[in-house]
């Protein structure tokens, strides 16, 4: 006589199979519905800031050359320089000085710049320099050959990127946003009203 192999399954067991799969369902449905991160842009992944007032985004690979970076007490100017090998550099130069803000300049409602371009040995050099009544920062993208030809093309987003800083119009050449008091509160500390 031959037994048939017969398995039951209680009604628990099927409804708590069935709530599983429908958990399942849902988890996956949810996460796939879920707006994705993209990935951050390599070529604005790298940001700095200076206390010199302002920030920037740069390429992840970019490395700050300290030899060709500092800050000049005498002619209130703070030039940092980051290299990326073989490619190129990214040269950011404030000046901390009333700028003379040529008549070229364009506004787009927040930030004054303007836009030139130079011939190196390496080839195009992109310039753009922001302006605020106490202080400039020129940015450069300057190539040394081929290889930076993705970061220059990059260049409108490393440009874009820029940010004054909380302070930044201030005579003063070191802005610390986090201890930055609004003029009005200045004045009235001193009895000006």
């Amino acid at each position: 006589m031959r037994l048939a192999n017969h398995t039951t399954n209680s009604p628990g067991t099927e409804a708590t199979s069935a709530i599983g799969l429908l958990l399942l369902v849902l988890a996956v449905g949810s996460a796939s519905a879920q707006p994705q991160i993209p990935p951050p842009d390599p070529m604005t992944a790298q940001r700095f800031e200076s206390r010199k007032g302002y920030l920037a985004n740069i390429p992840a690979e970019a490395v700050l050359d300290s030899a060709a970076s500092g800050w000049n007490p005498t002619e209130r100017f703070e030039r940092r320089v980051y290299r990326i090998a073989g490619a190129g550099e990214f040269r950011f130069t404030v000046t901390v000085a009333p700028p003379s803000i040529p008549d070229s300049a364009k506004n787009n409602g927040g930030y004054t710049y303007v836009e030139s371009d130079s011939a190196t040995k390496g080839g195009t050099a992109f310039v753009r320099t922001y302006y605020l009544s106490q202080r400039s920062v020129r940015i450069e993208v300057i190539p040394y050959g081929m290889k930076m030809k993705p970061y220059l093309d990059a260049r409108s987003a490393i440009f874009n990127s820029f940010r004054w800083q909380p302070g930044a119009d201030s005579p003063r050449p070191d802005i610390d946003p986090s201890f930055y008091v609004p003029r009005q509160f200045q004045e009235r500390e001193r009895g000006e009203e």
